[in-house]
């Protein structure tokens, strides 16, 4: 009994070791999608790499000296990516960024004449996480030019936050103001040892020195009660002189399916390329079971079975779409009647392009085992650093670059447009179209297409 069950293992390890490509994918596949997946966490959640680098758009209409050394701050935070734009509200509206600083006019008079400045920041609500990061680096940068000119409001506009009592207020701000520069050592200390996260869940715990906690022991006795409730994390940015604007596209406030949007359309893309990988592996088994070959000795055969695999998986296709957006529509009002027509043509050609890939790998590749295993890696490689796992945004900069290359991407942005931004196919008042994002879909399928064309006239056409 033992004896045939050792034959028989040792004869499929045999079968098994010579698919070269099979092998190679599965010792290098875990090892390459762990690189992929920890490179881009270890970006986001910073640690011993390089951390992601947030765009932060600045736009100074104040043009003094005073805002040259905001923006220079802003430029001196490690985490940030400063960019000069001239129209920050209408970028940010349309999708290419998630935050954006307003420098107005007269910030730095205010500044200088002891008034606190009107700083606006406008963000992206759809980039939850990367706008959190975000806003808190404009609020320090911003924090350590108008404290050094005006402390004393800030520790006022503290204890007005509190709503601390009338009673013991001169002694509050005797405390806040004596432990402000222990406070802003503290925060450089955070900022050092990569707690910045921890800050934005909840607050750190234990990192202070000892000399820190004692310097702010009488100010916890003094506002303890007062404070129970107080995020000072989120209203930092109101301290300095921050106004958080949130910037939507056509819709007159953030749409509340957002979230369910990015998540369908993110599995409309990824679940799509599963199926289409699946169909199309039933040409190599009509192959290896010699169907194909009897296909092939009926008139007018040829190119028209390729054609004939890619109606029939265009059509399940759009099917599978068409199910998956009415049940979110329906469940999670999805708003995909806010420009139909644009939303179906996105469809159209994401299905294209996807069935083009499904069709190249068929035609290009031996075995069914191969389909398999190479589809696999590249739908999970082309889902993550395409933006349907985590926002591209928060992912290191080569990730984004790379996303670029992936129909993932595209298909993305063209989803993201019509479903949060509210754009349409061509431009309309202050958005963009989202005809560059299904151009270049469209030209990456017919590439694949031409290519599957390719190698089904050189590996399956009898001649």
């Amino acid at each position: 009994m033992m004896g045939t069950v050792w034959t028989l293992a040792l004869k499929d390890l045999r079968l098994f070791f010579r698919d070269r490509t099979v092998l190679l994918l599965t010792i290098f596949l875990p090892i390459a999608l762990s690189t992929v997946f920890g490179t881009a966490m270890a970006g986001m959640m910073g640690g011993d790499s390089t951390p992601t680098r947030l765009q932060l758009l600045v736009e100074d209409l104040d043009r003094t000296e005073n805002s040259a050394k905001l923006i220079a701050a802003f430029e001196e935070r490690e985490n940030l990516r400063v960019e000069l734009a001239g129209d920050v509200e209408k970028t940010i509206r349309n999708g290419h960024g998630t935050a954006g600083v307003i420098i107005p006019e007269g910030w730095g008079a205010d500044l200088a004449a002891g008034r606190m400045p009107n700083t606006r920041l406008c963000v992206d609500p759809s980039s939850y996480i990367s706008r959190q990061v975000v806003a808190i680096h404009v609020a320090y940068a911003t924090g350590s030019l108008v404290l050094d000119a005006m402390g004393d409001n800030v520790m006022g506009r503290t204890l007005d936050l509190l709503e601390f009592p009338e009673t013991g207020r001169d002694r509050a701000d005797e405390i806040l103001d004596g432990t402000w520069a222990d406070m802003d050592e503290l925060m450089n200390q955070l900022e050092e040892i990569g707690a910045l996260g921890e800050i934005l869940n909840g607050g750190a715990e234990g990192d202070a020195s000892d000399e820190g906690e004692d310097s702010v022991a009488g100010s916890t006795e003094v506002v303890d009660d007062a404070a129970s409730d107080f995020d000072f994390m989120a209203a930092m940015p109101t301290l300095v002189g921050i106004s958080v604007e949130e910037v939507v596209g056509e819709q007159q406030s953030a749409p509340e399916s957002g979230g369910a949007s990015h998540a369908f359309a993110a599995m409309a893309v990824m679940m799509l390329m599963f199926s289409v990988m699946s169909a199309g592996g039933t040409l190599i088994e009509e192959r290896e079971g010699g169907t194909l070959m009897r296909l092939n000795l009926a008139p007018g055969a040829g190119g028209a079975i390729l054609m004939g695999k890619f109606v029939m998986i265009s059509i399940v296709g759009m099917l599978q779409l068409t199910v998956l957006f009415a049940y979110g529509a329906v469940v999670f009002d999805v708003p995909i009647f806010s420009d139909p027509v644009s939303l179906l043509l996105t469809m159209i050609i994401q299905v294209y392009a996807t069935t083009a890939l499904g069709l190249f790998f068929a035609t290009w590749l031996k075995t069914q085992k191969q389909l398999e295993s190479v589809s696999t890696v590249v739908i999970l490689v082309m889902s993550a650093v395409g933006g349907a796992w985590f926002p591209r945004e928060i992912t290191p900069e080569w990730f984004q670059t790379a996303g670029l290359f992936t129909i993932t991407a595209w298909a993305m942005d063209a989803y993201h447009g019509v479903l949060w931004y509210g754009k349409g196919l061509l431009p309309k008042g202050n958005m963009e179209g989202i005809w560059t994002q299904l151009t270049v879909l469209f030209a990456i399928g017919v590439g694949l297409h031409l290519m599957a064309l390719r190698f089904y006239r050189t590996k399956f056409v009898v001649n």
